[in-house]
């Protein structure tokens, strides 16, 4: 398998612990509920559009470093969940 390292990612930033939450979870899906804790905190239900953001300069690291992964988006009985995933 093909290592994944996002090396521009600024430490502490928001980008950088999505990153290294998804790393932890690499190749399985996590409910947008528990992104929403690990970056915001537990009352943090008004953060989707944040986190939306966030996940779109995960996805724009991924593209523009050439990374052997993938972010996916699925929908299941109302309830979004995201995952990175390994291209290797």
């Amino acid at each position: 398998m093909a290592a994944i390292a996002f090396a521009t990612q600024r430490e502490g930033s928001k980008r950088k612990q999505l990153t290294d939450f998804l790393l932890l979870r690499l190749n399985q899906h996590v409910p947008e509920e528990e992104l929403l804790k690990a970056l915001y905190g537990p009352a943090a239900q008004d953060m989707r559009g944040a986190l939306a953001m966030v996940l779109k300069g995960v996805k724009i690291d991924i593209d523009r470093n050439k990374q052997p992964a993938r972010l996916e988006r699925k929908r299941v009985d109302k309830v979004t969940y995201f995952g990175l995933f390994s291209n290797g």
